[in-house]
């Protein structure tokens, strides 16, 4: 009984780290094509950037 637990609670953790592996490759990417194709005249993309800018600089600080 114990056993099983600990192998389901094993798989969760893999699965969820694969979910969180799979967010963050999808987080990068869209990172790099709004940088590369963000309008910054428009004030709600301009927060989005600052958003953007401000999530890679803690990312980089951080060396995530």
């Amino acid at each position: 009984m114990a056993d099983d637990l600990k192998d389901l609670k094993y798989e969760l953790f893999e699965a969820q780290s694969k979910i969180i592996q799979l967010q963050k490759e999808v987080i990068d990417e869209l990172f790099l094509i709004i940088m590369l194709h963000g309008d910054i005249t428009d004030d709600d993309t301009a927060a989005a950037v600052a958003k953007i800018n401000e999530a890679a600089q803690l990312r980089a600080e951080h060396q995530l």
